[in-house]
């Protein structure tokens, strides 16, 4: 029926997100949904402590693609949430995304 499907990544290729603390993974998501927003994202530089550039590189562009379907969908906080868990996210960065989008 033509009907796209959404590109989601999945729970494995956001997994890296786990080795940052709650305060860098706000951050890192932030930016990351800003960049999705047409603003300055994030830099590698401020997490190259954390994370090795592929998994920068891999975690960002995943969750970059999350971000643009869960925006297309057009749901609400609640919704992108329960859709993320649903996918086998965890209930802490689900809610962390989707309070991300829903004020953008």
């Amino acid at each position: 029926d033509g009907e796209q499907q959404l590109k989601m990544a999945e729970p494995a290729e956001l997994r890296a997100l786990g080795k940052l603390g709650t305060e860098d993974a706000e951050r890192f998501v932030h930016g990351v949904i800003s960049e999705v927003c047409g603003k300055q994202g994030v830099q590698y530089e401020d997490f190259a402590k954390l994370l090795t550039l592929g998994e920068y590189s891999s975690l960002s562009r995943h969750l970059s693609a999350t971000a643009r379907s869960l925006a297309r969908e057009g749901l609400k906080k609640q919704e992108m949430s329960e859709k993320l868990v649903g996918l086998g996210v965890s209930q802490e960065l689900s809610q962390l995304v989707a309070e991300c989008l829903s004020v953008r």
